[in-house]
């Protein structure tokens, strides 16, 4: 006997309940809780690594803390000068350029058309693109992160970024990522993540170095010397973007202990988040109340979306059957598609929004310059919108 049909949205539903029951979410929750040290491990490194970045974002390219998603602590007023015998002075915060208040010397112009929110998921995104995630490890080398680094500057450039401006972002990525791979320091680091760093004799007096890879390749590892959590060196940091200045020679950029206070505080809040918590007198594992919470959401919201982007998928591969694209050549004008419609999406993940400072045009010439036909492009691009407008 032939079964009913169910529309895409039924079965949708049906796969949230057997996730989502009460059988479901035990079974989910099992397993959960046997790997909570590994998910804490991993909540620990993205949070040292998302700080170490805003560090270098905030202090170097003046982005506006308040501004991101995460709640971030001021940067320059845990910095300071501390040469002997001479009292702690913060680092002097750079004020964003004002015509007619601010002073042209002492003051910072940042692009107009993208605000500190998109730059800053920009750069988590490629972070996401060069580094492990869950383990302290190398994601991508060379060719792989050169076209991803590529893509991303001549994005924002086409968004109205300086260029200068665009790759000094890079640099940061690449810059924090060696920290946070090769070194650590008292009062910034975390057990079993971090690494300290390797004390060597390269010429005279003994100096502390760390290793990173370098933005021009991702393969090459550079030596660099280091003195604290944020520095600049030589042929590395840019002129425009950097702290430079012969009030540094012969000091050390200091640290305030309380900010390792704060990276404390967020790494154990995030804790909280996912492992065993107290609700009305019972312990419980935290997901199981988060998944129960979503359930709706991802059926109504989620599941819509899913479908929708399957039919879609669908129409534009009838398109390329009728063009005659044989089978692997679809790939790349089906992740046009799929890029192009999550341009009118908002991402549950919010570092994805960053893509909204783009335009389809930019999409466009990206696929173009990967050999695809413009005139295909272009069809599939009419397609998308007329699915935007239903």
């Amino acid at each position: 006997m032939p079964k009913p049909y169910k529309s895409p949205l039924e079965k949708k539903l049906a796969y949230l309940l057997g996730l989502a029951s009460v059988e479901g979410v035990d079974l989910a929750s099992l397993k959960w809780s046997y790997i909570i040290p590994r998910i804490h491990f991993s909540i620990s490194f993205n949070v040292l690594f998302n700080f170490m970045l805003n560090l270098y974002l905030s202090l170097s390219l003046h982005f506006h803390m308040p501004e991101l998603d995460f709640e971030m602590p001021e940067f320059p007023k845990f910095f300071g000068i501390l040469p002997e015998k001479i009292k702690y002075e913060e680092i002097e915060a750079i004020e964003k350029a004002q015509y007619g208040v601010t002073n042209y010397d002492y003051s910072y112009y940042d692009p107009k058309e993208a605000r500190s929110v998109d730059l800053a998921r920009c750069a988590w995104d490629l972070r996401y693109k060069t580094t492990e995630r869950d383990t302290p490890a190398y994601k991508h080398t060379d060719k792989a992160c050169g076209y991803w680094t590529e893509q991303y500057v001549s994005n924002l450039t086409s968004a109205g970024v300086r260029k200068e401006y665009a790759q000094a972002i890079v640099d940061a990525i690449a810059k924090a990522e060696g920290k946070i791979l090769n070194s650590g320091y008292w009062d910034f680091a975390v057990f079993d993540v971090s690494k300290f760093v390797e004390e060597k004799k390269p010429t005279g007096p003994f100096k502390d170095v760390f290793k990173a890879r370098s933005p021009e390749d991702w393969k090459t590892e550079l030596e660099l010397e280091t003195l604290g959590v944020y520095e600049c060196h030589w042929d590395w940091d840019r002129f425009d973007y950097a702290r430079w200045g012969d009030t540094y020679e012969g000091m050390s950029i200091e640290v305030d202990p309380k900010l390792g206070e704060i990276l404390q505080e967020k790494i154990e809040d995030f804790w909280k988040r996912t492992g065993i918590i107290e609700q009305h007198g019972q312990k419980v594992l935290y997901q199981r109340i988060f998944w129960w919470q979503r359930v709706q959401r991802m059926h109504e919201y989620g599941g819509k979306h899913q479908i929708s982007l399957q039919y879609l998928k669908n129409d534009i591969n009838r398109l390329l059957n009728q063009k005659g694209v044989p089978g692997m050549f679809k790939i790349p004008y089906l992740n046009f598609a799929q890029e192009l419609y999550y341009m009118y999406y908002t991402p549950y993940r919010r570092y994805k929004q960053w893509r909204k400072v783009l335009t389809p045009d930019d999409l466009l010439a990206k696929y173009k310059n990967m050999g695809c036909d413009e005139e295909i492009l272009k069809e599939i691009k009419g397609v998308v919108e007329k699915w935007q407008m239903k």
